[in-house]
């Protein structure tokens, strides 16, 4: 083999994995993501919803364009509470992709 083929066989196989792991990357955020930033102070369906445009903390990706809250648990107890209850302690929030925009 050539030194001009293997430099394009390398070339062609870089641009898949990167396809590759784009796809898959794509697919993995779509899954529902545990946040673990809430302090209590704002209900997890405002943490869901994000502040100033973007995801609180950064823990969502930016390209969700907003996102809700589906589940919440106690940080300390990992019992369930209320999504729309500002609890005053770390809570967990379950936070689903929603395309609804950043609040």
């Amino acid at each position: 083999m050539n030194k001009k083929v293997l430099i394009i066989s390398l070339i062609v196989l870089i641009i898949v994995i990167t396809i590759s792991v784009l796809i898959i990357k794509s697919q993995s955020t779509e899954e529902p993501i545990w946040t673990v930033g809430n302090n209590g102070s704002v209900s997890c369906d405002k943490y869901c919803q994000g502040i100033n445009g973007a995801p609180w903390n950064n823990e969502l990706p930016v390209d969700w364009n907003g996102a809700n809250c589906s589940e919440a648990k106690d940080a300390v107890t990992n019992q369930t509470v209320s999504c729309s209850a500002t609890h005053g302690k770390h809570v967990k929030c379950l936070c689903k992709k929603s395309d609804i925009g950043w609040s």
